[in-house]
């Protein structure tokens, strides 16, 4: 077995590819279940077969901070390998402030692009909120039209809310600060001290956010339903960036801080066996800590894990623990299996991950639209199967699984048209742009023959 090689990470492509189509199965399931308002099936007519089919799904469904997971190991692969080049021709300026500030400038952008899907693309709520506190009908703009019939302005609760993208942004932003913190002053090769400072940040990040989420949580709902002024609506902002659902930066974040750690491990070359030790300790620790606590809180508390409830909302520190520990394996299974092999294995493995792939390339844009085509599809597909879901139980699953299908094949459909252009035009792509502008740097990251043919 080979050392990973220098070029792009294999495995953070199929992580994000698969989990977008995660996200296109969990909203066209969802949004028959629960969420569209012309919905053919009434949540309490789903027989409980059909509830545990979709049970993995719903797991799954939580998974949103897999993505800055992944931005994080990418930021960190990506990021050392730059600083490397200036150590190894020492007599360039340190690449780091422009480093520093392509992070924060990516972050700031991402999170403009955020309240676009919001305000105008996202799906709706008729309940937003958790319980003890307000609860808001929540719609965007256009999307929000094709669910109810009715335009109207979005709801500025929308604002407030804390998608996968924003969630990205804030975590390249804190990474950025984090890796100018940790390499400036020659702290760049100081990589024993760096690790123990990041494992000890993501540990700490965990472990408060139960407290800042159980103290702010409520009151965020509170004053955002009593705020009438822009003042009052600006001052909230803290607590959205510091405890906003359903992604909030505490503790999603710290996703992002592991999968840094990750991505630096496999950038400096530390011994696999190394990585597969400490990944593994702390995949099945955290697993541990959550199954103790599932076990206290959940089984012998009788307290329901999820429900219906839970879509919008920060989730329990136990499923928390329970899915990091889950990625970080998965993650270091994959990379093993994609990017610790002999050329020529990699090769013919990466050729047999391309439908995945692609699907990562345009990850964003697929997330941001996804809601407004599928409630165009609903519009033509729901009619289809008039009363016949009421009298036969068995259609409900047929019924879900075509409507996924229909999802997945439309985009695939798309990706393979818009690869061909290099995805211009794309949500990337004018982020490319944009960054790029503000950098004063080019990039092919949406060079879509150069990255899938690797």
């Amino acid at each position: 077995m080979k050392k990973s090689t220098e070029q792009r990470l294999i495995f953070l492509d199929i992580l994000r590819g698969f989990f977008i189509i995660c996200v296109l199965v969990m909203h066209a399931a969802g949004h028959l279940l629960w969420w569209c308002d012309e919905t053919a099936i009434p949540e309490d007519a789903i027989p409980i077969w059909v509830v545990v089919v979709f049970l993995p799904f719903l797991l799954i469904a939580t998974w949103a901070p897999i993505f800055a997971l992944v931005s994080g190991a990418s930021n960190g692969y990506v990021q050392y390998k730059a600083m490397s080049k200036h150590n190894l021709a020492s007599d360039n300026p340190s690449p780091l402030n422009h480093i520093v500030k392509g992070l924060i400038y990516n972050g700031l952008v991402l999170q403009l692009v955020s309240i676009i899907h919001n305000t105008i693309i996202h799906f709706g709520y008729d309940n937003w909120g958790i319980e003890g506190a307000p609860q808001f009908e929540v719609r965007s703009l256009i999307t929000g039209y094709l669910e109810t019939g009715v335009l109207q302005y979005p709801s500025i609760e929308f604002l407030f809310y804390t998608d996968a993208i924003s969630l990205i942004g804030t975590t390249n932003i804190t990474i950025g600060i984090l890796l100018f913190f940790l390499w400036r002053n020659n702290g760049f090769k100081k990589v024993l001290r760096n690790f123990l400072i990041l494992f000890g940040l993501g540990l700490a990040w965990l472990a408060v956010s139960p407290v800042l989420q159980g103290k702010y949580g409520q009151l965020f709902f509170e004053r955002l339903a009593n705020a009438d002024t822009i003042p009052e609506y600006l001052l909230l902002l803290p607590l959205k960036y510091l405890i906003g659902p359903p992604h909030s930066t505490f503790p999603n974040v710290a996703f992002g801080i592991f999968g840094l750690i990750l991505g630096l491990a496999i950038a400096q070359k530390i011994n696999l066996a190394i990585i597969k030790k400490y990944g593994f300790a702390f995949g099945f620790g955290f697993i541990g800590l959550a199954s103790l606590l599932l076990v206290k809180y959940n089984l012998l508390g009788g307290n329901p894990l999820l429900s219906s409830d839970s879509v919008g909302t920060s989730l329990p520190v136990q499923l928390h623990l329970l899915n990091l520990g889950i990625m970080i394996l998965l993650s270091i299974i994959i990379a093993i299996k994609m990017d610790y092999q002999l050329p020529e294995i990699r090769q013919r493995r990466s050729e047999k991950t391309v439908f995945i792939r692609r699907f990562s390339l345009l990850a964003m844009t697929i997330y941001m639209c996804e809601s407004l085509i599928l409630s165009l599809v609903m519009k033509i597909y729901v009619p289809l199967w008039g009363d016949n879901i009421q009298s036969h139980p068995v259609f409900y699953l047929l019924m879900i699984a075509l409507l996924i299908t229909i999802s997945i094949v439309i985009w695939h459909i798309i990706l393979i048209y818009w690869e061909k252009r290099n995805f211009k035009y794309s949500f990337e792509w004018f982020v490319v742009i944009i960054v790029g502008s503000l950098r004063g740097k080019t990039s092919d990251r949406l060079n879509a023959q150069k990255i899938l043919n690797k």
